[in-house]
Formats: structure tokens, C-alpha cells, sequence
């Protein structure tokens, strides 16, 4: 496949510039949900992606068809469509993990912080063993 140009070109940059940021902070990333972004990308490069309504967008992405709007409107998200009928490519929108759009339940802060706490205390305690 070649990267050089276009859309591949910008999906090698997008690659890039995420590992500098992982590098920076030095994030520990779940690693199934970073080869599955990848291969939506590549996917989406490889098949020439097709451009979807907002309300097809918000059933893959997790996000509601106002947010995915509100990004268009801000420049976070590229509008493929024509006025008043915006057109997005899924690849490039934002994604809600896997088990919120599964369970179909928003997404909760607290218990999000509760279950960092947990499974900290578990890290702990197994490596005080």
C-alpha cells in the first residue's frame, strides 16, 4: 500500500503525530482499542471510504448526530456533504469505546474513577506479594 500520497499520506502523519503525543506522556494504552483504530483507518484507506449521514455516523461512532454536528461546525470534523445535509466519514470521527456503545449506556465519570481506583488497589496489592 502506498502512503505517499493523499489520504494515505495524511493517515501516516495522524500515526505519527499520535505516537509523539503517547511518547510525550508516556500513556499506557489499551492496545486492542489502539489496533482496532488503526485498522479502521487503514480500512477506510483501502476501501475508499463512502461519506455517511450524521445519524449513520452516531450509530458507529457511539456519539450523538448534535455532537458530531457541533464538531463540523467548530473544524474538528470535515463536512462531505452540501448545506443542510452534512456528510462525514466514520474513520473520522471520534470513537466511544466499545463497551459503551455495546451496553448503549452513556458514559458515567464516577464509576470510570471508581474503576481506575479498583484496579489500581489490585495492581498494588499484587505487587506487594
Amino acid at each position: 500500500m502506498d502512503f505517499r500520497g493523499g489520504a494515505g499520506k495524511e493517515m501516516l502523519e495522524r500515526w505519527e503525530i499520535r505516537r509523539s503525543e503517547f511518547e510525550k506522556l508516556h500513556a499506557q494504552v489499551d492496545g486492542a482499542s489502539l489496533v482496532e483504530q488503526f485498522l479502521r483507518d487503514l480500512t477506510a484507506l483501502s476501501s475508499n471510504e463512502t461519506r455517511v449521514s450524521l445519524s449513520v455516523a452516531s450509530e458507529r461512532t457511539g456519539y450523538s448526530a448534535d455532537h458530531l454536528s457541533r464538531l463540523i461546525k467548530s473544524g474538528k470534523l470535515t463536512d462531505y456533504g452540501r448545506k443542510h445535509a452534512p456528510r462525514v466519514k466514520v474513520s473520522e470521527c471520534p470513537q466511544k469505546s466499545s463497551i459503551a456503545i455495546r451496553t448503549g449506556l452513556p458514559y458515567n465519570a464516577d464509576t470510570d474513577a471508581l474503576s481506575l481506583v479498583g484496579s489500581r488497589r489490585t495492581r498494588r496489592i499484587k505487587h506487594a506479594s
